[in-house]
């Protein structure tokens, strides 16, 4: 999850040649970090190849589901706030 949203920083950055924020951050420690417990799993066998496999999709899907969760209408109904 957190490489797939390292990824869409980086894709918004370059798609729109404008900086979005947090891009530095997420390049620089996300993708690392991901990919070294994506390593040390691998490494020392803790997931079998299909449950590492299902891990790397699901993470992505959560992932990409936050960034399309933008897109939502946000043209929201309080009536359900308290009564003063």
């Amino acid at each position: 999850m957190l490489a797939t949203n390292a990824v869409f920083r980086l894709a918004t950055t370059w798609l729109f040649r404008e900086y979005s924020p947090g891009v530095v951050t997420r390049a620089l420690l996300f993708l690392p970090a991901t990919g070294y417990v994506v390593g040390r799993a691998i490494a020392e066998r803790l997931l079998t190849a299909p449950q590492l496999m299902l891990a790397l999709v699901l993470g992505t899907l959560a992932g990409g589901g936050v960034i399309a969760s933008l897109w939502l209408p946000m043209d929201l109904d309080w009536r359900l706030r308290r009564r003063s």
